[in-house]
C-alpha cells in the first residue's frame, strides 16, 4: 500500500456514496487504479478530482458475504486479511450476525 494514498485518505476522510456504500475520499484516478468506483457527486472536500471511492463485495475467511469498505466505517466485523482492493484501511466488513 502506498503511504501517500493512506495519507490522502486520512486527509479527506470517509464518505457515503449515492449507492449507499461507505467509501473513502481519494483522487478518482487513484480509486480506479486500486479497483474502486468513484462517485462524482461532490461528496468529498477538495477539488473535483477528490471523489467518494467505493469497492465491491467480498467474502471473509469463513465465506460470509460482506462489503469492502474503510475499517472506520464498519459497524460489524472487519477481516484484516487482504480480501479487498485498495489500501490496508479497506477491509471486508460483514455484519455480526453473518447476514453480510
Amino acid at each position: 500500500m502506498d503511504l501517500q494514498l493512506i495519507i490522502l485518505a486520512q486527509q479527506y476522510g470517509t464518505c457515503k456514496a449515492r449507492n449507499g456504500r461507505a467509501g473513502e475520499c481519494i483522487n478518482a484516478g487513484t480509486c480506479a487504479s486500486n479497483g474502486g468506483t468513484s462517485d462524482p457527486a461532490n461528496l468529498c472536500p477538495g477539488d473535483k478530482s477528490i471523489q467518494c471511492c467505493t469497492y465491491g463485495t467480498c467474502r471473509n475467511r469463513q465465506g460470509i458475504a460482506g462489503i469492502c469498505q474503510p475499517v472506520s466505517t464498519c459497524s460489524g466485523i472487519s477481516d484484516p486479511v487482504n480480501l479487498c482492493p485498495g489500501g490496508n484501511n479497506i477491509q471486508c466488513c460483514t455484519s455480526g450476525d453473518g447476514s453480510g
